[in-house]
């Protein structure tokens, strides 16, 4: 998991120390679809309401907080799981003829690329290759989908 050191000039929510490291916000910062956890690995981030909806009393144990209802003015060291999840990873049978050479299967999902390079004689994975989204991170017009937040359930704030 990636480790992210974090020491804000002044109280800051992690939404905004986040982005710049390609961290994305599914739900738009609202608390709701887990996709911006965080795990606390020093310092301190205080639970939220939002965060006890949607998190279990076992992850909020284990220092698991929702990067978008948090907020520090402290240095806080976090994991970001959102680099850790399973794509192109299923064991899903498909149908496959053995053949020279390699080829490459790519995943276009809605915050992440990913692609494999795979030996088309075995079928075996030879290198993956993922992006999460950190191209959208920049100056952009705020609440839009290129401001690197995604827009609650697909509709523009």
């Amino acid at each position: 998991m990636r480790v992210v050191r974090l020491a804000p000039p002044s109280a800051a929510p992690l939404s905004q120390l986040l982005t710049p490291y390609g961290v994305e916000f599914p739900c738009g910062g609202a608390g709701v679809c887990r996709g911006c956890r965080v795990r606390v690995v020093e310092g301190t981030l205080a639970v939220t309401p939002e965060m006890e909806q949607c998190l279990t009393r076992e992850e909020l144990a284990e220092g698991w907080r929702l990067a978008c209802c948090a907020e520090t003015a402290a240095p806080v060291v976090v994991e970001v799981a959102q680099w850790e999840a399973s794509i192109l990873a299923d064991e899903t049978p498909f149908p496959f003829t053995p053949r020279d050479g390699r080829g490459i299967a790519v995943d276009i999902g809605t915050t992440t690329l990913a692609a494999q390079l795979v030996d088309l004689a075995t079928g075996e994975v030879l290198a993956v290759a993922k992006s999460t989204g950190g191209a959208w991170v920049g100056p952009h017009e705020p609440g839009s989908v290129r401001d690197g937040r995604r827009p609650a359930y697909g509709h523009d704030p």
